[in-house]
């Protein structure tokens, strides 16, 4: 049991250490048809497209990863905190204590749950 808790201390830092960042490559769909109709005064031609709307650095899929992510980080955050204050409440209590330590528990495998989501989300993003 001791193993598997530094195994999961372990995992738990890494990913909490692994850099996530969203890189997408942007497509002008319109490069081959402005330069061969000469057609470099219509609007298709002249504007630039910088990054899809919905999967690019600031896209939707990207915008609402990161909203989940935040709120599940804070709600997280305050799951740790009232485990903290159940255990600290305890009086020495076993049953107490054990929920208190499931509590910070799911809300550490919740965070990591998440951290994993996030990075394999952003790395099917980079790919598109």
């Amino acid at each position: 049991m001791n193993r598997l808790k530094i195994l999961f201390a372990s995992f738990a830092v890494a990913c909490c250490l692994m850099p996530v960042r969203s890189v997408t490559a942007a497509t002008d769909v319109f490069k081959g048809a402005c330069e061969s109709a000469g057609g470099q005064s219509s609007t298709a031609c002249t504007t630039k497209t910088t990054s899809n709307p919905l999967t690019g650095p600031n896209g939707t899929i990207t915008r609402a990863t990161r909203l989940i992510s935040y709120i599940t980080g804070v709600a997280a955050i305050i799951m740790i905190t009232v485990g903290g204050l159940m255990y600290i409440l305890s009086d020495g209590d076993a049953s107490k204590i054990s929920s208190a330590r499931t509590t910070i528990l799911y809300a550490l495998i919740g965070l990591v749950i998440v951290a994993t989501a996030q990075g394999i989300v952003v790395f099917v993003l980079s790919r598109i």
